[in-house]
């Protein structure tokens, strides 16, 4: 019976929610379709910030890995995106 005592401990403490949080894709210009490079991404949420940027083909990956405990893993987050331009 004492190993049923300490079985149970274990299998409750192994059972959390874990999840990831944030986004993966690719940045399109809404005007020609191409792909944009150099965007500044931000994703905020409740469990943080990820700053990142879109590579030379436009793609982008903010992601962050979390354990929420016993808790439920919100999902909410916005994200910002920032180009800088350069005048000539």
């Amino acid at each position: 019976m004492k190993k049923l005592h300490l079985f149970i401990p274990v299998i409750l403490a192994t059972i959390s929610c874990e999840s990831f949080y944030g986004e993966t894709g690719i940045v399109i210009d809404d005007n020609n379709g191409s792909r944009i490079e150099d965007i500044q991404l931000t994703v905020i949420s409740d469990r943080g910030k990820i700053e990142t940027s879109t590579d030379s083909i436009g793609y982008f990956y903010a992601q962050k890995f979390i354990n929420c405990g016993f808790n439920p893993c919100h999902e909410d987050f916005t994200i910002t995106l920032k180009k800088k331009i350069i005048k000539a």
